[in-house]
């Protein structure tokens, strides 16, 4: 599987206890390590030290984004998205656009903090630029920290 196929799929826990980043680095930790009880791989995410926000953010990162001009493209399918400033977000790149939880920060049509898709072209005027963190980077490191 790739990380894009992983992060089409739902995970099975409170969608009220998953931030973005926590299901990111879920399908991320799914994809490069040997299967885990889920308790026990949401465990491992949630000490992430000083914190999967934080984690997230500190990811190298393989350039930026820009849905102004490249408004009907995105980036490589397995793409981690990461919008650093304000209220922070991270979502994959899947065959379904763009995929994560909690995504009314920066899709607000979508109404829901559970797992969504939305398009690039409804993104907030102020979120059409983001980061992008390559899909092996997210994996080696979720390989590293035994996810």
């Amino acid at each position: 599987m790739s990380l894009a196929t992983q992060a089409l799929n739902p995970i099975a826990l409170d969608p009220a206890f998953l931030t973005c980043h926590m299901a990111t680095w879920f399908w991320a930790a799914t994809e490069a390590n040997p299967p885990k009880q889920i308790l026990v791989r949401a465990g491992n995410i949630g000490v992430i030290a000083p914190s999967t926000q934080q984690g997230m953010l500190n990811l190298p990162r393989s350039g930026m984004w820009d849905f102004d001009r490249f408004l009907d493209e995105m980036p490589p399918l397995g793409t981690v998205l990461l919008w650093p400033e304000g209220v922070t977000h991270s979502a994959v790149v899947t065959s379904q656009g763009i995929t994560g939880y909690n995504q009314e920060c920066i899709l607000p049509e979508i109404g829901s903090r559970g797992h969504t898709h939305g398009q690039s072209t409804a993104l907030q005027p102020n979120k059409r630029q983001c980061y992008t963190i390559a899909e092996a980077t997210i994996l080696a490191e979720a390989m590293s920290l035994m996810l």
